[in-house]
């Protein structure tokens, strides 16, 4: 995906996303690094991905929908 939907990367098992160092500044996939890789918590823990700051709210929001229905 060229640009990821969260809401899917979110529910996968494992993401490698590959991000332009000055993350929107430049819209090719050229010079695109590694930043993270592992399961989306661990893409979230890391502060250097664009991708993981964005999905880091989403998977904290859904943490605590789910302690909520568990009483």
């Amino acid at each position: 995906m060229k640009e990821p939907e969260l809401n899917q990367v979110k529910v996968v098992t494992w993401s490698i996303p590959l991000e332009h160092p000055h993350h929107q500044e430049h819209e090719d996939a050229y010079g695109r690094e590694l930043v993270a890789a592992g399961t989306p918590e661990a893409v979230a823990a890391v502060e250097a991905s664009w991708t993981g700051r964005y999905l880091k709210p989403l998977l904290e929001r859904d943490r605590a929908r789910q302690k909520k229905l568990a009483g």
